[in-house]
């Protein structure tokens, strides 16, 4: 490495990590027709504003299963496609969406890599979507229903077009407040999220919560912008 070069570090995927996508697979998929259990979720997810929640993710070996990845952290969520993304594991990074751009930034290399937000309505962002809760989500998914204890648990398997492969929601009383939700991606990626707090658009941010989901770049880092014409 030359005198003055910076490390570079490979970042630990950002979301939800998938399969490289196709031409076929980045088109958004057309709406399904719902469910009585999908239209009941998908009226209940509308609600949600805000979701705090801790992660763990796992990526294992397509031919032996073995786990060959372990990462996890804490995540924020909110309405509008805002999220915030803390990775503790296997390094420290920072994934923040104000719901127009996104950054990331790695905190090892003081490096911040600047990226445009995808179209809106798009299922293949499932960190985007979900921040805007799940309903829509749910239109472009085959939902199903059943009871666990006193939980309502809600499989949801995508139409052609997406990207993720399932996911199971466990919900509770009658808003169907979120409490764990399992995402499956393809390459045998498994997302965990155990729910902390969650906020109903009756509710208002906090101005801590809602700084959230602004980025300031510390001094002297490296600005890489990764997509053009941002806003």
């Amino acid at each position: 490495m030359g005198a003055g070069q910076r490390p570079r570090i490979t970042p630990t995927a950002p979301a939800v990590p998938t399969a490289k996508p196709t031409a076929k697979a980045t088109a958004t998929p057309e709406p399904m027709k719902l469910s009585a259990a999908g239209r009941a979720l998908a009226r209940a997810q509308a609600h949600l504003l805000f979701v705090q929640a801790d992660f763990k993710m796992t990526v294992a070996d397509p031919v032996s299963g073995k786990v060959v990845l372990n990462a996890g952290g804490e995540v924020w969520l909110a309405n509008k496609r805002r999220y915030r993304v803390q990775y503790q594991q296997p390094q420290k990074q920072l994934l923040v969406s104000n719901g127009r751009r996104r950054w990331l930034y790695l905190q090892a290399i003081n490096q911040v890599q600047l990226q445009a937000l995808p179209p809106e309505g798009n299922p293949t962002e499932f960190f985007l979507e979900l921040g805007g809760g799940l309903a829509r989500l749910v239109k472009h998914a085959r939902v199903t229903h059943r009871k666990e204890g006193m939980l309502d648990v809600y499989t949801l398997v995508p139409g052609a077009g997406s990207l993720y492969q399932k996911a199971v929601l466990w919900t509770k009383g009658k808003n169907k407040l979120p409490v764990k939700l399992v995402v499956l991606a393809e390459r045998r990626v498994q997302v965990t999220f155990r729910i902390k707090q969650v906020k109903l658009t009756e509710q208002k941010l906090t101005p801590a919560e809602t700084g959230l989901f602004n980025f300031q770049i510390p001094k002297d880092a490296e600005v890489i912008e990764m997509l053009g014409n941002m806003p």
